[in-house]
């Protein structure tokens, strides 16, 4: 409230930023932060007085996720065996992957790793298409 132009200064993880002098109102800047970050208003004035601030933006940062599928190369016919996922990064992870390059229903887990059973009497080729947690797409 109040005739602009508007100076305003911030916390970032209760550091000082530098001011921003602007007309807009409301204002919005972008910001990238590499770590999770917590950013409050510390002060506003518009030139003749000065006002009052609250509030405050949390931003997470999440690591993407990384999955890497491994198990037994060969086993005997009509053997049960399992191939695993293992993860880095943040769960829950949703995962894609095929059969004998038929995609099969995602699968959605917080479990490291994440076991699929295998029962075939004939070769069969599974293939990690891709991964994702919250906020993220990874790498298979």
């Amino acid at each position: 409230v109040g005739a602009g132009p508007y100076t305003f200064t911030y916390l970032a993880n209760n550091v000082p930023q530098p001011p921003i002098t602007t007309s807009s109102n409301p204002y919005t800047f972008n910001v990238k932060p590499n770590i999770g970050t917590v950013y409050k208003l510390a002060s506003v004035s518009n030139g003749n007085c000065d006002g009052n601030v609250s509030g405050q933006a949390v931003v997470f940062v999440f690591t993407p996720p990384t999955a890497i599928l491994t198990g037994d190369q060969s086993f005997c016919d009509s053997a049960n065996t399992t191939v695993m996922v293992d993860f880095t990064g943040t769960g829950p992870f949703t995962i894609i992957y095929t059969i004998d390059g038929v995609a099969q229903a995602p699968d959605t887990t917080f479990d490291d790793p994440f076991i699929i059973p295998v029962n075939t009497t004939t070769t069969t080729t599974y293939e990690l298409i891709s991964v994702e947690s919250p906020g993220c797409v990874g790498t298979p």
